[in-house]
This record gives structure tokens, sequence and C-alpha cells, in this order.
């Protein structure tokens, strides 16, 4: 395995405003590279990343010039040569990918490699266990990089109420962290559990949700089912999008042509192309004003104001395609983030 060269860096002034205050920070534009200011708009670290992503258990995966890294709430800083690739932490560990090898391990909130790379691919950890490939097999490590599940599935997802959604021969089905069986293998496709059900399809066609002993626990079939946060799923019927609660009771219409997940309360809704943000009683918090938008995380959510249509020739193909473009970071309250002096 190559050896991972690390470099810390310590940034008083980021000490010391997160300190005082204690909030997250969030991700500003200003032209083509990415800092990071309080939710006042005050810059805490200058805009010099040509990524900077959103900062998850205290820690932002960021990028620049030389390559990938990750940068804490306390100043400190972790670059590597080395790495090829890198994904943002969850559960106290990140997804790493070492140049040359092709595999990837894990990285601890120390930022030292605490499982090293040595699969093909790998999931998030989530309630202190991971997906990973190995051999073209799928099983579960733990954070200490001992394997719990043997590799012998096609896919798994990951755990989410002690349970993971795992695929064999075509077939998906639910096992605990430790391998137990939980739910035989008869599902054409299968979710993670949330908030005690899970969105399965008998048949490719339809979804119904399920709980751990295998019961229908929310009437209805729909084309789409999402998981519940706070009591409320969004689903998919008769091509359009709406929202149930735990009874199956409509509670947002199925008028939309699409909705997200919920986070923070709110839930991405797009009508005519355009993108804005719904609360769990279908009221239009944020406006249709957006080309594109992603999910609220820790309060904040990435939009993109305008859509650039790039036009190609591949083999001597027309090929058309739009790119979300302009934007940044927005909050609650629909306050942007663009560009901070």
């Amino acid at each position: 395995m190559k050896m991972i060269r690390i470099t810390y860096v310590l940034v008083v002034l980021g000490t010391l405003v997160v300190q005082a205050f204690g909030f997250d920070l969030i991700p500003f534009r200003k032209g083509d590279l990415w800092g990071y200011a309080d939710p006042f708009g005050s810059v805490v670290f200058p805009p010099e990343y040509k990524f900077a992503g959103v900062f998850r258990d205290g820690i932002a995966r960021v990028q620049t010039k030389e390559g990938h890294g990750f940068i804490a709430m306390n100043g400190r800083a972790f670059f590597a040569s080395d790495l090829e690739s890198a994904r943002d932490f969850s559960d106290g560990m990140a997804a790493v990918k070492i140049k040359g090898t092709g595999k990837w391990g894990f990285l601890n909130q120390a930022f030292s490699i605490a499982i090293p790379p040595a699969y093909q691919e790998v999931g998030d950890f989530s309630e202190n266990v991971a997906p990973a490939e190995l051999n073209g097999k799928w099983g579960v490590i733990d954070k200490q990089g001992k394997v719990l599940v043997p590799f012998q599935y096609d896919e798994i997802k990951p755990c989410r109420e002690n349970a993971l959604a795992v695929c064999s021969a075509g077939k998906w089905g639910f096992i605990r962290p430790s391998g137990e069986l939980l739910l035989d293998f008869q599902y054409q496709k299968a979710s993670s559990f949330s908030e005690g059900a899970a969105a399965v399809s008998p048949d490719e066609e339809s979804y119904v949700y399920i709980d751990s002993k295998g019961n229908q626990v929310v009437p209805g079939e729909y084309q789409r089912a999402g998981m519940f946060h706070d009591g409320v799923a969004a689903i998919r019927k008769n091509g359009a999008f709406g929202a149930i609660d735990r009874t199956g009771r409509e509670i947002i219409p199925a008028v939309y042509a699409y909705i997200s997940d919920f986070s923070d309360g709110l839930a991405v809704c797009s009508v005519n192309s355009r993108f804005g943000y719904l609360n769990t009683r279908g009221e239009l918090i944020i406006p249709l004003s957006y080309a594109e938008a992603s999910p609220f995380e820790n309060g904040i959510a990435r939009v993109w104001e305008r859509i650039k249509v790039i036009e190609t020739s591949i083999n001597g193909s027309r090929v058309v395609q739009e790119i979300p473009v302009g934007g940044g970071y927005i909050d609650l309250k629909n306050k942007k983030f663009y560009d901070c002096d």
C-alpha cells in the first residue's frame, strides 16, 4: 500500500469563530472558487477551493488544484497527494480512494487511515457499519475493518434502523448487521428502513411499505415511495408526486413533477422545470425560482440559478448536455450565500 502524506494546517480565525458561536459554516462561491462563511455572511475561510462541501461531523470535504482533502471546524486541514477521490464524512468516517490502487478505504476524524484501502467499492458508514465490495461481491465491515457479513451479496444499501437491504440473485431482502436474515429474498427492489417502514417492490411496477416482519404497514401502492421523515414520505402515483403520512393519508396532493425526501422539514419540489421547497403541510416555503435544487442538510441547500446548454460531437453524433450553473447555497429562509464580502 502506498504511504499517504499528511499535512496539518491551523486556521486561527476559523477556530475562534466556531468556538465562540458554535454554528456550522456555509460554503459560498466567489467566481470559480469556494470558501466558507458564517450564517451572517462573514468570511471565515477565504475562497481558495475548487470544491467546498457541506460540513458533516464537523469536517468538510474540499478540493484544490493540488488534489482532494478535508478541513475541520477547528481549523485543522488534511491533504494527501495520493488521494484519487474522497467522499464526505458519515458516522465519523470518510471513504477515500488511493491513486494507483483503484481501492477504497476509510479515514477517521483524526485524519488517520482507519481502514486500509482494500475494496473495489464501499458505501457510507451508518450505525457503525458500512457495505464494502471485494472481488465483485458485497459484505459488511465495522469501523475497525472487521468483516461482519461475508462478501457474498450482489448489492447492499447502508444500514438504517439496525437493518440492511441486500440483493442476492436479483432478489432483495433484509439482514441485520450481524448477518442474521431478517426478511427473505423476495422483492424486486427495496429501500432502507425509515421510521419503521421500508418501501419494497414485489413486481417492479409498484411499491408498498412494510415493517421488519414483512407486514404492509401503510395502505396503498405507489409508483415511487420515498423514505419517511417526520412522519411524511414523498410518493408518486398516476405519474405525479405528492406526499403521505404513516396512515396513507395524502397530505400533499400528487400534482408535482417531483418531490424529494424531506429533510430539515422541507422537500425539493418541481413544477414546469422550476424548483422550490415545500414543508410537510404542503406549503411552498421557498418559491419555484431555481433551475435545480438539492435537499436541505444542516439548514442549508445547494441551488442553481440557470441551465447551461452545451453542444458537443461524439463520433459524429451531436450531443446536447444541459448543466445547472450559477447559484450557491441558501438557508431555510432563502438567504443566499453566493458571494460573501
